[in-house]
């Protein structure tokens, strides 16, 4: 970054499209080879409306079948120049951090802002003595945010990493764990070590609020048209993901597409499906003493 012929100093408070190549390419090789540019993807909100996502599915969709270039530089120029607020290099790094992905927040940390080692957190240097200053998720005895966590079954949120290999993006009809995606969080499946198959909805970082009402929610109430919580998981970066039932069949789109070659619904069915979501709306719309609006209908 150069003003009036001077180089100046990149800080945390530098915008995002002022990143130097050389950490701009270390970070699209790690990221790139990983796979993780799309988690960042489905977290990124519009710089000047944080409440919507800057990009979608399709936009996903598109960049995986890119093969000349960099899907993370492509994300990085895009999400760099949108909108008057434009996102700084502490909004990356923050955003990195979101994600847990600790070597990609380094080469940040270390190489572009020039941070000391000791406040590095990634996994491949872990000090002893630090531990203690390192949050953990509440025991179920305990509460988050004024929501007693007691009654809630607590899964760790390792397991549910590795139940679904690592959250990973790839649709399941495609061999992945990826069954889709609304508009507060993305929805994996996955097989716990006991061979107990579920669904994990990771929520979007940014809507802790909408965790707690959704928690809260099936907590108290339950239903025969909507899913059963089956628990709850948190890392200690505050990543907030709610475990359902699994259905096997998959979504209502799905079935209708028979995408998994599925029985054909007659309209008979569909009548029954689509009286039955109604109720199920309904409950959660007309509920007392705290209606909750779903907001996020689809097939």
């Amino acid at each position: 970054m150069e003003e009036d012929g001077q180089k100046r100093p990149v800080t945390a408070d530098t915008e995002l499209r002022f990143l130097e190549n050389p950490a701009r390419l270390k970070l699209t090789n790690v990221l790139d080879v990983s796979g993780e540019w799309k988690r960042l993807m489905n977290m990124i909100t519009h710089p000047d409306h944080p409440d919507r996502l800057l990009f979608s599915s399709d936009h996903v969709r598109l960049l995986e079948k890119e093969t000349r270039r960099s899907p993370t530089d492509e994300m990085l120029k895009t999400w760099s120049t949108t909108g008057r607020n434009r996102p700084r290099i502490s909004d990356f790094l923050r955003l990195l951090k979101n994600a847990e992905l600790n070597r990609a927040a380094s080469i940040i940390s270390a190489d572009v802002l020039k941070e000391q080692d000791a406040n590095d957190d990634s996994d491949e240097c872990i000090v002893v003595e630090d531990a203690e200053d390192e949050p953990t998720a509440p025991p179920p005895s305990e509460s988050f945010n004024g929501l007693a966590l007691s009654d809630i079954p607590l899964f760790e949120y390792a397991d549910l990493v590795q139940a679904t290999r690592n959250f990973c993006d790839i649709p399941v009809s495609q061999g992945g764990c990826k069954l889709g995606q609304g508009a507060f969080g993305v929805v994996y499946k996955g097989t716990l070590s006991n061979g107990w198959v579920v669904a994990v909805k990771c929520l979007m970082e940014y809507f802790p609020e909408h965790f707690l009402t959704e928690v809260e929610l099936l907590r108290e109430q339950s239903h025969p048209n909507l899913l059963p919580l089956l628990g709850i998981g948190r890392s200690v970066r505050g990543h907030c993901c709610i475990v359902y039932q699994y259905m096997e069949m998959g979504s209502l789109q799905a079935c209708i597409a028979r995408e998994n070659d599925t029985p054909a619904i007659n309209w008979k069915q569909r009548f029954s499906i689509l009286r039955d979501v109604a109720a199920g709306i309904n409950f959660l719309h007309t509920r007392t003493p705290r209606p909750f609006i779903h907001r996020d209908v689809k097939r």
